[in-house]
C-alpha cells in the first residue's frame, strides 16, 4: 500500500535514531544501491528518537560482494525450503527437524538490523516475504522473515549495502558488543 519509491519498516516494539532514515537514505545515493541495512545497539528510552551522528569508514561498510558470499555460505545445500512442512509438535518430524538444523544448515546470522531496511519500492516487484514454509535461510527457530528477505534482495538485485551504524534500537535483553563505547550513545 506504500506510495513513496522508497520504503522502510520497523518492530513495533524497538526504536531508532531520529536520523536513521536520513541515514539510510544518504547511503543509498552515495553507493547507488536499492537496499540499505544498519547495525543495531539494545533499546533504551533515553536513546529512542535522539540523534547519533556517525561517520562511516570502509571498514563500517559491507558490499554486496560480501553479502552474496555470506548469502551462499548460508545457502541450503540438500533442502531449497528446510522447514518445509515440518510441523514441530510431531516428535519424529520434530526430530528430524532438529538434524537438519544442527548438521544440515549454516546459521550464520544476517550481520546488523535486518528488520530496518530501506529498500527501493522496486525491489517489492521481484521479493517479498515468504510464508514460513517457503524461507530458504530462515532463523535457527524457523521464523527468520527479515533474514531471509534481505538474502533474497541482495541476491536477485545484487545491489545491497550494509552499513555497521548503530541507529536501529532493538528491544533486547543483550547489549551489541561492538558498540559499548561512549561514542555510540544518541544525544
Amino acid at each position: 500500500m506504500a506510495k513513496g519509491d522508497l520504503i522502510t519498516f520497523q518492530d513495533d516494539d524497538d526504536g531508532s535514531c531520529r536520523n536513521r532514515i536520513e541515514f539510510q537514505y544518504e547511503m543509498m545515493k552515495k553507493y547507488g544501491v536499492a537496499h540499505v541495512n544498519l547495525s543495531w545497539q539494545r533499546y533504551k528510552d533515553e536513546y529512542n528518537c535522539k540523534r547519533l551522528d556517525f561517520e562511516p569508514t570502509e571498514k563500517d561498510i559491507l558490499t554486496t560482494d560480501q553479502i552474496l558470499k555470506l548469502a551462499d555460505k548460508t545457502k541450503p545445500r540438500i533442502f531449497k525450503h528446510p522447514f518445509a512442512r515440518i510441523g514441530s509438535r510431531r516428535p519424529v518430524q520434530r526430530f528430524f527437524r532438529d538434524l537438519i538444523c544442527k548438521h544440515l544448515i549454516d546459521w550464520t546470522p544476517y550481520p546488523g538490523a535486518a528488520n530496518s531496511p530501506l529498500v527501493d519500492k522496486k525491489v517489492f516487484e521481484r521479493c517479498s516475504w515468504r510464508r514460513l514454509y517457503e524461507r530458504t535461510r530462515p532463523s535457527i527457530k524457523g521464523r527468520g522473515c527479515d533474514r531471509d528477505f534481505n538474502f533474497s534482495v541482495a541476491k536477485t538485485f545484487k545491489s545491497s549495502i550494509i552499513v555497521m551504524a548503530p541507529l536501529y534500537l532493538w528491544r533486547t535483553k543483550w547489549e551489541n558488543c561492538d558498540f559499548r563505547d561512549e561514542k555510540y550513545r544518541p544525544k
